[in-house]
Parts: structure tokens; sequence; C-alpha cells
């Protein structure tokens, strides 16, 4: 499948009103020789010497237009993946909804064996332990760790 660019031109940018903003370039002689084997035009080249417009100049509508009209340009697709991938999704959104129905059925008596389940009177120790431990976790990763713990 061959690759093809959608990324924002400077016409695209002229075109939306987005605002440039300046910025300091070194290596500018190597710059524009990629800028050019890349295939930006002799004007966005001059415009990139001294000014640039990140895509987030743009409003959140404005992106996902510039995108979709991209993708018509070209005759992009929605993908719909080979056969024996669609059976094998479709079997795990039955299991899904066949796992949610039962657990509907049994929440109830879930929450009420959660209720009684007696928890240590130290917890909060016990996750900073943890925290201090694996500072990485967040405190609710922690918590998770400590109960596995205490459920064993």
């Amino acid at each position: 499948m061959p690759l093809i660019d959608i990324g924002l031109r400077l016409t695209d940018a002229v075109a939306m009103d987005l605002q440039a903003e300046r910025v300091t370039v070194s290596g500018w002689a190597a710059r524009a020789i990629t800028l050019r084997r890349h295939g930006a035009t002799e004007q966005e080249i001059a415009f990139l010497r001294h000014q640039r417009v990140e895509l987030n100049a743009m409003t959140s509508r404005q992106f996902i237009e510039f995108i979709e009209a991209k993708f018509a340009e070209h005759g992009v697709e929605k993908v719909l993946p080979e056969a024996a991938v669609i059976e094998a999704h479709a079997r795990r959104l039955i299991e899904q909804r066949l796992a949610h129905d039962a657990l509907a059925e049994i929440r109830e008596q879930l929450a009420n064996e959660a209720a009684d389940y007696v928890l240590p009177d130290d917890l909060g120790p016990v996750v900073r332990a943890h925290l201090d431990a694996y500072p990485s976790l967040a405190w609710d990763e922690a918590l998770a760790e400590a109960i596995d713990q205490g459920m064993r």
C-alpha cells in the first residue's frame, strides 16, 4: 500500500486562517534540503525558515474535518478485516454480553459479599508502604495489590 502524505500544507493553513508562530531554526541549510526532498514547495520552505503552524492551531472540529477531507481526497475508506478476524471478534462480543448478563444476575450477591468482607484496620498505611516500595504505581493499583494479598 503506498504511503500518502496528508500533512498540513501551507495552503491548508492559509485556507483555514491558522495562526503561525515565530520559530528559530538551527541547521537551516540541511533542513531546507530535507524539506525539498520531502516535497515542500519553495513558498513553504521560505515560510518555515522563520514560522510554523502547529496542528493544535486548529480547533477539534477543524482538525477532524481536515483529516476527513484528506482521507476523502485520497479515497481512504473504512477497513474491514478478513472473515476470521470478524468471526473471532463477534464471538468475543457475544462472550462479553453473556458475561454481562450472568454478572447482572449475581451482582447484588457480590455487592453483599464485598460489603461483608473485613478490611484490615491498617489499610491506609499498607497502601502507603506499597507505594513507597513501588512508587510508579497509582494509589488505586497499590490498593488493589494490598487487597489481593489480603485475600490470599
